[in-house]
């Protein structure tokens, strides 16, 4: 939804709020690397999201 670049100050606190809400897992790599993943609750709300655009969208 942004027109400019995402930095980190943007980044972070958006996925820290997918972690809260359970639609992305954080995960601990080593001391200085995390990973993210979609969890299943997360894949759900993509789909439904991409049905709820089909009725207003025609691709």
């Amino acid at each position: 939804y942004y027109s400019s670049e995402i930095n980190h100050g943007r980044l972070y606190p958006n996925l820290d709020t997918l972690v809260n809400k359970g639609f992305v897992e954080k995960g601990e790599l080593d001391r200085r690397t995390n990973y993210y993943a979609i969890t299943d609750e997360g894949d759900t709300a993509i789909q439904e999201r991409r049905e709820w655009e089909s009725q207003y969208v025609d691709l």
